[in-house]
């Protein structure tokens, strides 16, 4: 049977994936018939059927015999309504009989004269002589095969399908037809060419260029796409799991495609405190039997990130997904984006980043009084202090007192002293500077009043005999206000 994803009008990756059989074929005829669902104790009720023949031109995947017929079952009008009541099918089998009449009247024909690619819910087999199926060896039998040909939601207008039906796509017709009758009782009769060029949608889905989804391929493209999505199959350590997440790479990705993210999450948080009291989101308790990968992304990213709370081993019992800073923020805005990558996902290494996030905008305002707050991560003990700090060592590194706009051009440990050099120099009375660890609490503070100042080379200078920071440390730097004694 087809599977109930076709109508969301799939890739033709998707197609090749989910299904068993890709049969090139010629269409021979359709005929109407009944499918009678048993009820308990009930009289039955029917179903209309149409019964498709094909002859096989070419098994592109899987195989099967030379004749095969393709069941489509009306379970779109599943549930039919009669003098107030609904029913599962219809009361008589003569009615059915004559809704299956009707529809292969009014189906279309238009490319019953020529060959197409189909589309199948396998395995293919050939009946036998009793009516059941048998082996796969029937191969080369002309007898016929039958198959569950589900159309879920297929519109009733327009036919039960052997045409370019854009909500299945289960027949793509070749483009040129190869001769034959259009009259729904015998099909294309004349040669199907080498490498025909074959309809693959005749109205691409909104957002898809056509060069993702082009409306016509020739078959020798879709036998290498075949050959293609075989290989990455077989490059995996043959396991269910791995099946499974090569399926999702090649059909999650559409509904990826189609996402868009939502409007951003616009937060604020404090500037200086320990990302244990900075949160961004806690996610509700979640279960499964694996954690899922968070990862982020941006300019601001490596600020950020997400973490795993759980109190055992067990994913299945229920944790929580918390995303935080990375560390004390200095006051600014930040923009972040949290994606999230299915731990299915992870065993093929498929990670739908592009649309999969949660954008956030993040504004970490100063406490009252505060003039600049900076990252200030050491690298070198001693290195002076880069203007442009591409090195992280101080970033920003621009500040203003009073009327004055100055630069941190070097702040470093030696000699027993922790020297600040501005430029031009500024005036820091009446000022601190604090220096906080990743837990949010001051390992140092050196008060501006108690600086040796030298104007001219615009350095002040604090005795520390004990080394205040380390090679890696990853602090943060803040100049506040200090009210004047009395």
């Amino acid at each position: 049977m087809i599977d109930r994803s076709y109508f969301l009008i799939p890739s033709l990756d998707r197609q090749i994936v989910s299904t068993d059989v890709i049969v090139l074929a010629e269409f021979v005829s359709a005929a109407a018939g009944t499918e009678t669902i048993p009820k308990a104790g009930e009289e039955p009720t029917y179903r209309p059927k149409i019964t498709m023949t094909f002859n096989a031109v070419e098994y592109l995947k899987g195989s099967g015999p030379n004749t095969f017929s393709v069941e489509l079952r009306d379970i779109g009008g599943e549930q039919y309504w009669e003098a107030g009541e609904r029913y599962n099918g219809y009361l008589t089998q003569a009615k059915a009989l004559e809704e299956a009449q009707r529809l292969v009247r009014e189906r279309n024909t238009d490319y019953d004269n020529r060959s197409g690619v189909l589309f199948l819910k396998g395995p293919v087999t050939a009946a036998s002589s009793s009516g059941g199926a048998t082996a796969q060896s029937a191969e080369e039998s002309t007898s016929t095969s039958s198959y569950n040909f589900n159309l879920f939601n297929a519109p009733v207008q327009g036919s039960y399908t052997v045409d370019v039906d854009s909500m299945s796509r289960a027949w793509l017709p070749v483009k040129s037809a190869t001769g034959g009758g259009s009259d729904g009782a015998s099909g294309a009769s004349g040669a199907t060419p080498t490498n025909p060029t074959v309809i693959t949608n005749t109205s691409p889905p909104a957002g898809i260029t056509a060069s993702e989804d082009p409306s016509t391929m020739t078959l020798a493209a879709i036998k290498t796409r075949i050959r293609e999505i075989d290989a990455m199959i077989a490059a995996g350590d043959g396991s269910r799991a791995y099946y499974d997440c090569i399926v999702s790479k090649l059909t999650r990705h559409e509904y990826y495609r189609g996402q868009t993210p939502g409007t951003p999450w616009n937060i604020s948080i404090p500037s200086g405190v320990a990302p244990e009291q900075a949160v961004i989101y806690r996610s509700v308790e979640v279960y499964g039997d694996d954690y899922h990968v968070r990862t982020t992304s941006g300019e601001d990213a490596v600020y950020f990130e997400t973490r795993t709370e759980d109190d055992d081993s067990f994913a299945s019992n229920g944790y929580h997904y918390v995303e935080l800073p990375t560390r004390p923020l200095a006051a600014g805005d930040y923009t972040v984006k949290f994606h999230l990558q299915h731990h299915k996902y992870v065993i093929c290494g498929f990670n739908p980043t592009d649309t999969n996030y949660s954008l956030y905008n993040v504004t970490v305002p100063a406490p009252a009084g505060t003039l600049h707050e900076a990252f200030f991560d050491p690298v070198t003990i001693g290195a002076a202090v880069g203007a442009d700090a591409t090195n992280g060592v101080l970033k920003p590194t621009a500040f203003t007192v009073g009327q004055t706009s100055t630069e941190i051009s070097s702040l470093k440990w030696e000699n027993n002293q922790v020297v600040l050099t501005l430029s031009p120099n500024a005036a820091l009375n009446h000022l601190a500077l604090d220096f906080i660890e990743l837990d949010g609490s001051v390992s140092l503070t050196l008060n501006a009043n108690d600086a040796a100042i030298d104007a001219t080379a615009g350095t002040h200078t604090w005795p520390v005999t004990t080394q205040p920071w380390h090679d890696g440390d990853l602090l943060m730097l803040r100049i506040r206000e200090v009210k004047p004694e009395g």
